[in-house]
């Protein structure tokens, strides 16, 4: 076998240009299939990063149909009290907002006030001070904490504004603390309110009426989400007759998106292998070229005891050279393309680095070579071995 790699490295060298022609199509959609693959993986990955506001054991569940039934339809804190008797779920509370106008001594801006119920239903972290406590819930009280969004648009010298007072009308909430963005990209899906007061404040003062078209749950650790999900929702459905709720969570969207990028990755991956095809019939176009170049030696071989097996063995092995030179030269493209697409592009919007993963591009590259060789090399490897050889010798 060793022989036979040789003696096709040394063909390879004797018609350089005429093969690196022949992988060029194999780079060019090795590498275009394996930067994909990376990029798909990559953006699935950096799903995670977008949604690392939103906690793992936490669900929003809000109201669906036409505007009139859902009208009629309201929920309550009635409501959101006998959710809490499900086995599993620990907290829940309504989820809304309000656009206000926030005053921040001289600076103002509009921002979306809302009610929150602590760090248990995310995973937000402090940049100032503190967040609210189960105790600001109980007393009701007139605190609040600043998004990051909010810090920059109501703090431009980058002070730290804990115990300082935040205007919104006629109330005044003293701040108790400031948030960091929830990861460093570019976009991030973060459920948390920009000026955050608790929930029961918000209620009494802000939600007219104490009526919410979406509440959000907290499922204890160790407790199944989807169960506690449908346990609520089976719950709120029959307080509320012929009601559809949907519910949103983190497992869910992610499922959702990944689904999508599994999708587009596989339609994309199937044009950019077609390009492939092409490759292949470069390269057995290429072998049959060499077979009718070379049919004088061939006979040569022949005739001085080189078996029809030998030959076909050796146009087998040129094919293989040629397909594993291009293909992995296509992995290699193809990681550096990809690799680069999660670094530069994904990697800034997720606030992620997502991991590279070095299997599925080996595994592409191994199989299209292997796959190469069989479909395009095998036939010219054949038509080669087949030659007689006393017509082969007596070729110009």
């Amino acid at each position: 076998m060793i022989v036979h790699f040789a003696e096709a490295f040394r063909v390879f060298m004797e018609n350089k240009v005429r093969s690196l022609l022949a992988m060029l199509g194999l780079i060019v959609g090795v590498s275009s299939v394996v930067a994909i693959q990376i990029a798909g993986s990559g953006m699935a990955s950096g799903t995670a990063g977008i949604l690392s506001g939103i906690g793992s054991q936490t669900f929003i569940l809000f109201i669906k149909g036409r505007a009139t039934s859902v009208r009629r339809s309201w929920l309550t804190s009635d409501d959101i009290t006998a959710a809490l008797a499900v086995p599993g779920v620990v907290a829940g509370m309504p989820f809304s907002s309000t656009s206000v106008i926030a005053t921040l001594g001289r600076d103002h801006a509009k921002l979306a006030l809302g009610g929150d119920g602590g760090p248990r239903f995310g995973t937000p972290r402090l940049r100032f001070g503190r967040l609210l406590t189960a105790d600001d819930m109980v007393r009701v009280a007139q605190v609040c904490v600043l998004s990051d969004f909010a810090y920059q648009h109501l703090v431009h010298d980058g002070r730290n504004p804990v115990g300082g007072f935040v205007r919104i009308g006629d109330r005044r909430f003293e701040i108790v603390g400031v948030l960091e963005r929830a990861n460093s990209g570019l976009f991030s899906l973060d459920l948390a309110p920009q000026i955050a007061i608790p929930y029961t404040t918000f209620a009494a003062d802000f939600a007219h009426g104490k009526r919410t078209l979406i509440a959000k749950f907290l499922v204890e650790k160790n407790s199944d989400l989807a169960a506690g999900e449908a346990a609520v929702e089976a719950v709120l459905r029959a307080r509320h007759q012929a009601t559809e709720f949907d519910v949103f969570d983190q497992k869910k969207v992610t499922g959702f998106i990944d689904r999508i990028i599994g999708a587009i990755t596989l339609f994309v991956s199937f044009a950019a292998g077609i390009s492939l095809v092409v490759a292949g019939v470069g390269i057995m176009n290429i072998l049959l070229v060499s077979v009718t170049e070379r049919t004088r030696e061939i006979g040569i071989r022949m005739a001085i005891g080189a078996s029809r097996r030998q030959i076909l063995t050796q146009f087998t092995t040129e094919a293989l050279l040629l397909s594993l030179l291009g293909c992995f030269g296509g992995m290699l493209v193809g990681v550096v393309i990809g690799g680069a697409v999660d670094i530069l592009l994904i990697a800034r919007i997720s606030g992620s680095v997502p991991p590279m993963p070095w299997l599925r591009p080996a595994m592409i590259t191994i199989s299209f070579s292997m796959a190469i060789t069989l479909l395009f090399g095998t036939y010219p490897a054949i038509r080669a071995s087949r030659l007689d050889p006393i017509v082969a010798l007596r070729k110009d």
